[in-house]
């Protein structure tokens, strides 16, 4: 399947999540069965498609497989039992999929260990480009716990294909052909790209913890509705700058080095343009002067 139809169905899964979290709000929320089934069932339903395929399409034998899923699963069940809140359940299996999904959808499943180590990087970033959205709603807000736990969430999802799913064991190609070709004049800068990337990320989430203190009973008001939090009070125009410098200076690197070919260089260009997701969020926000919750 073409890698640009597998980032259309990637990007339709991303987009659905804040769906989801009103069809719980409509069914789960209200109803004490339903928000004790939902979560279940939705880690349940990852676990029989992973089982349908370990033994009906991939008829995987070895012991060390299975027990490194009952090890994946152990620990899943571990986070499941600690996470407070039900929704928040239900986040665990999402983003441990989408994880999954972006492994798949970065385009070359013969990547290797490299190509899920940038998976996961990539569905984290996506993650808290996620929350920075859903804090410029006036009825969502951002939560650094959340970035967290789908952090957390990926990190599963990697851990399953790195250990359980193993989808490079099988196929024409090995990792070293296709990772271990020599450096292309461009993977330099998409390194730095990147490092560039994963250090924005770091100011834009200390920028905005200074403004969004943590949540307590005495800001939150009866009509659902935060008050006393602004991650743009900060946000100020240093850190407009800074995010525009880099995101216009990456956006370069990206289409500069998009003629250099190799799952290497694709992998970088793919982690590093999907982190630039969160500062256009911010930057979109903040120039627009939105309310940060």
């Amino acid at each position: 399947m073409n890698r640009y139809l597998r980032w259309t169905i990637a990007g339709a899964y991303l987009a659905s999540l804040p769906f989801m979290r009103r069809a719980w709000e409509l069914t789960g929320a209200k109803s004490p069965f339903l928000s004790h089934a939902i979560p279940i069932a939705s880690g349940a339903a990852l676990l029989l498609a992973l089982l349908w395929h370990l033994m009906l399409i991939k008829r995987e034998a070895r012991t060390m497989v299975w027990l490194s899923l009952a090890a994946v699963c152990g620990v899943y069940a571990l986070m499941f039992r600690a996470l407070p809140q039900r929704i928040e359940r239900v986040h665990l299996s999402q983003y441990a999929l989408l994880s999954m999904i972006v492994f798949w959808a970065m385009g070359d499943r013969y990547g290797g260990y490299p190509l899920s180590i940038w998976a996961a990087l990539v569905t984290v970033e996506l993650g808290f480009a996620d929350e920075c959205f859903q804090g410029l709603l006036p009825s969502r807000i951002y939560d650094l716990n959340d970035v967290v736990l789908n952090a957390k969430a990926a990190l599963i999802g990697q851990a399953v294909i790195a250990f359980v799913l193993r989808p490079w064991e099988k196929g024409e190609r090995t990792v070293e052909s296709v990772n271990g070709r020599a450096a292309r004049p461009g993977t330099p800068w998409l390194w730095c790209a990147f490092a560039c990337v994963i250090l924005l990320t770091a100011f834009n989430i200390y920028t905005l913890e200074r403004g969004t203190p943590t949540i307590t009973h005495d800001v939150h008001r009866e009509d659902g509705v935060f008050a006393r939090r602004d991650g743009f009070l900060y946000f100020g125009l240093r850190a407009v700058l800074l995010n525009a410098a880099l995101l216009a200076a990456v956006s370069l690197i990206v289409v500069w080095t998009w003629k250099y070919p190799g799952g290497r260089a694709r992998s970088l260009r793919t982690a590093a343009t999907c982190g630039l997701l969160s500062p256009l969020v911010l930057l979109a926000g903040r120039l627009l002067n939105l309310h940060f919750r």
